[in-house]
């Protein structure tokens, strides 16, 4: 085939398939009825440029974490995903420095289990010395392997963007307001006819357990909270008591020492003030969970426990 031949051939009408769209085809009218309510996270790894520039390696690095991520929490929409457990998995679609989650407000929505994974890569990065920014709220959207678009992307790419500002990830006030009406809901269906309080506030909403209300207003998933909870320790009449130190002391050599050492390093170092400014929200927030956990503690040892963990604070 000559040059010319090949030419002629590529752009034969025939050939072309976007020259037979329309927005009256069967294809537009399928996806447009597979757009749906969704709970929709957009999350930002924050330096990306610079470590571009800088450090290769830690960008690789951070993005297979997320890869691994994806393929650990996540129902990928390329592979066709068919476990038991594939209703309750998140879909995510990964580009450049950025990951867009999304699951379907349905029956198998868990907010709980969104929230957790979120938090389980934020400390995990976080660890590595890489933090991440997002939103998550819920609008319409589709998802899958080629594209994904929808208010519910718009609302919590503006969220990242105007509002997060620290290392954290903001929750929408739709989406909060939807948790809280699920759980409502629940208790009706749950205490209905019993007499009992059918007001959220006057129970438990585990679905909230990480989510905090900043100094700010703003509510953001408490990855802290989460990551350190290992750290909760409890004396029942001495009874594993000595156990339960020796695993708090493993998980702080693990996980807790190495973020308050890149905190440290940070703040000691660091010259651009935007950043500065975020290093010392991790430093107030890593100080505060610190604090809360260390105060949870009670028992005979628990005064000893204390004091072992008063130098542990960023100074």
């Amino acid at each position: 085939m000559t040059e010319d031949e090949f030419v002629y051939d590529l752009f034969d009408d025939e050939k072309l398939p976007y020259k037979q769209l329309s927005v009256h085809d069967e294809e537009n009218a399928e996806i447009k009825d597979s757009i749906n309510l969704s709970c929709v996270a957009f999350i930002d790894i924050l330096g990306f440029k610079e470590m571009i520039k800088n450090d290769i390696d830690k960008v690789i690095l951070a993005l297979r974490y997320i890869k691994l991520f994806r393929e650990s929490y996540c129902r990928l929409p390329s592979t066709g995903y068919v476990g038991e457990l594939q209703n309750f998995l998140p879909e995510a679609t990964m580009f450049s420095d950025s990951i867009v989650l999304s699951h379907t407000i349905d029956f198998d929505f868990d907010f709980y289990a969104f929230v957790t994974a979120l938090a389980e890569l934020q400390i995990t990065l976080l660890r590595e010395g890489i933090t991440v920014r997002g939103g998550v709220e819920i609008g319409n959207l589709y998802h899958d392997d080629c594209f994904v678009f929808g208010d519910g992307l718009v609302s919590a790419y503006l969220l990242e963007k105007d509002t997060a500002k620290y290392p954290r990830i903001v929750v929408g006030e739709k989406l909060f307001a939807e948790v809280e009406r699920q759980f409502d809901k629940g208790l009706e269906r749950r205490f209905e006819n019993k007499g009992v309080s059918k007001n959220w506030r006057d129970y438990e909403n585990i679905a909230l357990s990480f989510i905090s209300t900043d100094r700010d207003g703003v509510k953001y998933i408490n990855y802290f909270r989460y990551g350190f909870s290992e750290l909760n320790t409890f004396d029942m009449k001495n009874v594993f008591w000595d156990e339960q130190i020796d695993s708090a002391e493993r998980f702080y050599s693990d996980t807790v020492k190495p973020i308050a050492e890149i905190i440290k390093s940070k703040l000691a170092t660091e010259k651009d003030e935007g950043v500065m400014e975020k290093y010392m929200w991790l430093k107030t927030a890593f100080n505060e969970m610190l604090n809360i956990y260390i105060n949870r503690s009670h028992g005979g040892k628990s005064a000893r426990y204390k004091r072992l963990w008063a130098d542990r604070f960023i100074e």
